[in-house]
């Protein structure tokens, strides 16, 4: 789930403004969703987050998410991520 206000000003702050900036703020506002089993419809909802997984403001939200990790491993592709370490682990415990 992406925080559409922070995907927002990350576009500010790459220098994203004027009317391309409010399309994609239209276009990730009041957005609704309703799911449809055989005949039947539910309520309709409203999103306040995220955008389609592997769209280009999804890959421009999580560019910088490497960087933003420390002490860890990271590996970034299309839309899919993984943080890793290695090392030894130590376990202490109490014989009573």
């Amino acid at each position: 789930m992406m925080w559409q206000s922070g995907l927002l000003l990350k576009l500010r702050n790459l220098g994203i403004t004027g009317n391309v900036f409010g399309f994609i703020k239209n276009f990730l506002t009041d957005k609704t969703i309703q799911v449809k089993v055989g005949n039947t419809l539910s309520q309709t909802y409203l999103l306040e987050n995220g955008t389609a997984q592997g769209s280009l403001l999804f890959l421009i939200m999580i560019n910088g998410l490497p960087d933003c990790l420390q002490g860890v491993e990271s590996s970034l592709f299309a839309h899919d991520s993984c943080v890793f370490e290695s090392g030894k682990i130590w376990i202490t415990f109490e014989i009573l």
